[in-house]
């Protein structure tokens, strides 16, 4: 891997947020959480696509 693979990801992960998407996905999950949308214990949330 070189400079320019790693810049071309890193640019994939941010998309249009200021938050990369990975962290922007685990961000709304506990937000729904924390406003009561999903209940304690283990869910499924599917499959999350990077890219």
């Amino acid at each position: 891997m070189n400079t320019e693979d790693s810049m071309a990801i890193t640019l994939r992960c941010l998309g249009k947020y200021r938050l990369p998407e990975p962290t922007r996905h685990a961000h709304d999950f506990v937000n729904r959480f924390r406003t009561g949308e999903l209940q304690e214990g283990c869910h499924d949330i599917g499959q999350m696509r990077l890219f």
